[in-house]
């Protein structure tokens, strides 16, 4: 009995040894996990903080953007409103462009009517027919106020015109009130000599026509249209006449 007891005992001091080694590794172990969630606590403090630092960073940034982005739209908008302002103005140019040839579709028209009084004013004044000579000098005056009208709405188209990219349109102003001037002054005086100026005046036209196709007429090339234009009605006249006060 006695022995027996004393078994008893000694396994459970082993049990006891046993389970003191198990809870001293258990001890340990939490020892070590304890201190993995100590470092893996610092860790994750660090990465919020490091969170915190960047969203505080993207919203100083915000406004900027925000302000960028504003500015951007608004540019957008504006180059929306040039856009739509350049496609108006492109097609009351070519309205302004189709009215010009027009114009010089009449001026044509007016010109051959002129060209064939003035020959017919020629061969009156030849067979010596004085009442038939005033009649076509009556008609021909009526053509010239005809033409004089067809270079007026012309004009307004050529003033129509005077916009940025096209130059001032000034000096041709005056250049073409100058020739119908001098054109009028030749109707007056020497009717009979227009024959060769107003086929010089035909050619001029049609170069005129030519410039009136172009959609972007340079004012340039108006301008060295009207400079030749005007000094050949000129001579035609003084070859003719050889009066001074009509070659000036």
């Amino acid at each position: 009995m006695r022995a027996q007891l004393q078994r008893d005992l000694q396994e459970n001091m082993e049990m006891v040894i046993q389970v003191q080694r198990i809870l001293e590794q258990q001890q340990h172990l939490n020892t070590e996990q304890q201190a993995e969630r100590e470092q893996h606590k610092a860790l994750l403090k660090q990465q919020v903080q490091h969170l915190e630092e960047q969203l505080e960073t993207v919203k100083d940034d915000r406004s900027p953007v925000k302000s960028s982005l504003q500015d951007n739209m608004d540019m957008m908008k504006q180059l929306k409103e040039e856009l739509q302002g350049f496609k108006e103005g492109q097609s009351h140019f070519e309205v302004e462009a189709e009215t010009s040839q027009e114009m010089l579709s009449d001026a044509n028209v007016t010109i051959s009517i002129l060209t064939d009084q003035i020959n017919n004013l020629e061969q009156s004044t030849n067979c010596g027919t004085t009442s038939a000579a005033e009649g076509m000098c009556s008609r021909l005056e009526g053509s010239t106020q005809q033409l004089q009208a067809s270079f007026v709405r012309l004009q307004l188209v050529i003033n129509g015109a005077s916009k940025p990219g096209h130059g001032p349109l000034v000096e041709v102003e005056v250049k073409m009130n100058s020739v119908l001037v001098k054109l009028e002054e030749r109707l007056a005086t020497h009717p009979a000599a227009l024959s060769e100026e107003l086929r010089a005046r035909e050619k001029s036209n049609e170069e005129l026509s030519a410039l009136s196709m172009v959609h972007s007429p340079d004012s340039s090339a108006v301008e060295s249209f009207l400079e030749r234009a005007g000094p050949a009605l000129c001579r035609g006249t003084g070859q003719h006449t050889g009066s001074p006060g009509i070659a000036r």
